[in-house]
């Protein structure tokens, strides 16, 4: 598995397995192209998850550390059937 995650998540390298090839970076310099061949992706609000940044790429995950989600497109996830887990899911 590829994952992106921003690099200001304290402790996600410990959170996979040797298998998982992990990519820490800016969460601002998330875009479309970085995501090319990315699995899965971690972020903070600081990175906008829209329709222009997961066009034609291969994301199957994303999760959001923060308790907000005005930086998610939630139909687009929706609609990319993505797995998805945001902080806001677990407290309403």
């Amino acid at each position: 598995m590829k994952i992106i995650i921003d690099e200001n998540i304290p402790y996600t390298k410990e959170l996979f397995n040797n298998n998982s090839k992990i990519k820490k970076i800016t969460g601002r310099k998330i875009n479309n192209y970085i995501l090319k061949n990315i699995n899965a992706i971690i972020i903070r609000s600081t990175t906008k998850i829209n329709k222009k940044i997961l066009n034609e790429r291969n994301i199957k995950f994303i999760r959001s550390t923060t308790s907000g989600i005005y930086h998610i497109n939630k139909k687009i996830i929706k609609k990319k059937k993505l797995n998805s887990f945001m902080l806001q899911d677990v407290i309403q």
